[in-house]
């Protein structure tokens, strides 16, 4: 970035003189050459040293370990969520091939896997949040609990669950068209596959033969051989 960091700092500070400037320049490693800056880069980097936030006044790497378990709990059941109903969507989607459905949900898919997630994030959070009133802006739990948390689990559990709600159908709603996309292109290239014919002549529900059959082979399932 253009400009002096250090210099954009203390213009928010009293009273730093030359000397202050100096040493601020020392300590983060500024007054180095540009090799030298950029291997000590690297090696903070290497070595999970990223200094300290300007903004809470603590370690960088501190404020990261307090945000990671509910970043991997919200990345997690999404990513779940999407998978799931990717496949499933995908497969119906394949069967319908070439009909309404198929083209309002592939059509659908390209939309939203095409919108930036912050724009559809900032989308959602206007319509079910500032409009309707019906899941909060922000925040993973009640703001009251910071006064008075719950002594109650299911309280807990359904509180810090309904503050997922958005974050949860923005990531789902970004990441499982990719998996509806996938698993169509998949389940089309082996939905009139010799097993998947023999399925059907030995009269199987079609559920059966799309879900445990086509969608097991896509996954990557060899499908059972026959000799004659």
């Amino acid at each position: 970035m253009p400009g002096d960091p250090i210099q954009a700092y203390v213009q928010g500070l009293k009273k730093v003189d030359e000397a202050k400037y100096q040493q601020l320049l020392e300590h983060f490693g500024l007054n180095k050459p540009l090799h030298e800056r950029y291997l000590l880069t690297l090696k903070n980097l290497l070595t999970f040293n990223f200094g300290v936030s300007f903004h809470f006044g603590s370690s960088v790497t501190q404020v990261i370990m307090q945000r990671l378990p509910n970043t991997l709990i919200l990345m997690g059941i999404s990513t779940v969520i999407s998978i799931i109903l990717g496949m499933l969507i995908g497969v119906l989607v394949a069967y319908k091939r070439g009909g309404a459905f198929d083209t309002a949900v592939v059509t659908a898919s390209l939309l939203t896997y095409s919108v930036p997630i912050f724009f559809l994030a900032w989308i959602l959070i206007t319509i079910f949040c500032l409009e309707l009133g019906w899941f909060p802006t922000a925040l993973e739990q009640p703001i009251q609990w910071n006064r008075t948390p719950p002594t109650n689990i299911l309280e807990l559990i359904s509180g810090r669950l309904y503050h997922l709600v958005m974050p949860t159908m923005t990531l789902v709603l970004f990441s499982v068209a990719g998996w509806i996309l996938l698993t169509r292109a998949v389940v089309l290239e082996t939905i009139n596959d010799d097993y998947v014919l023999t399925a059907r002549a030995k009269g199987l529900k079609e559920r059966t033969v799309l879900y445990k059959h086509v969608l097991k082979i896509s996954n990557g399932t060899e499908p059972p051989q026959q000799t004659f």
